[in-house]
């Protein structure tokens, strides 16, 4: 928000999210996004937890300035948000399945053409054409074996791969692309990525993203 915080600052919680309504209202901000929320209150005691929901709940229920709150993470965070009632019932979760490429004789799974879109819309927010490449069921397996099967990880990898393709200035978004923003991510070779490997599915598991199981 632009709020100025040195280590000379010297706030009370309560104080600090009273500057966080009052900053918010001043600058027209309706909701805060927390990414990976769960570490908010991983490893603090029970008070120290409840304290962080109760703020929260404060900040959702202000009378001057309510704010909407979007708090994501791993399925920790549900346990942790449960603990305090009022909060829980405030909240709408939405929760993201794993990708899903189990398709039928004749039938792609929905997962495919949803990959598809994710990549196209990446490449045309850019000003950039895709591949011939890419719009194929072995790519777009390839992709999500490269991500896990999740769909956050997913994304993350197109976006980097979209943003080398930009600076490359050709125009086009390529498998080269993911290939170069795997190994930027890893350090891996060119050659052991989950889009060149022959044997990717063996290679990268779904527990354990971005590590390739050579040997195992």
């Amino acid at each position: 928000m632009g709020y100025p915080i040195t280590n000379k600052t010297r706030r009370t919680q309560f104080e600090i999210w009273d500057l966080v309504v009052k900053q918010a209202k001043l600058q027209g901000v309706v909701g805060i996004y927390y990414d990976e929320a769960q570490h908010i209150m991983r490893g603090k005691s029970d008070a120290e937890v409840l304290s962080v929901l109760d703020a929260f709940k404060t900040l959702m229920k202000s009378h001057d300035w309510p704010l909407m709150l979007i708090l994501s993470g791993v399925p920790e965070l549900g346990g942790y948000v449960q603990r305090e009632p009022q909060l829980d019932r405030l909240m709408t979760r939405i929760e993201f399945q794993e990708i899903d490429l189990s398709s039928a004789p004749g039938h792609p799974a929905q997962d495919y053409e949803t990959l598809n879109e994710i990549v196209g819309s990446y490449a045309i927010s850019a000003g950039l054409n895709v591949d011939t490449g890419l719009p194929t069921g072995d790519f777009l397996h390839r992709l999500a074996t490269a991500g896990a099967f999740r769909w956050g990880l997913v994304i993350d990898m197109v976006v980097d791969a979209v943003a080398l393709a930009v600076a490359r200035r050709e125009g086009v978004v390529a498998r080269s692309d993911f290939v170069a923003a795997w190994c930027e991510k890893t350090g891996m070779n060119q050659l052991a990525t989950p889009f060149t490997h022959d044997s990717y599915e063996r290679m990268f598991r779904r527990d354990k993203p971005f590590r390739a199981a050579i040997g195992t």
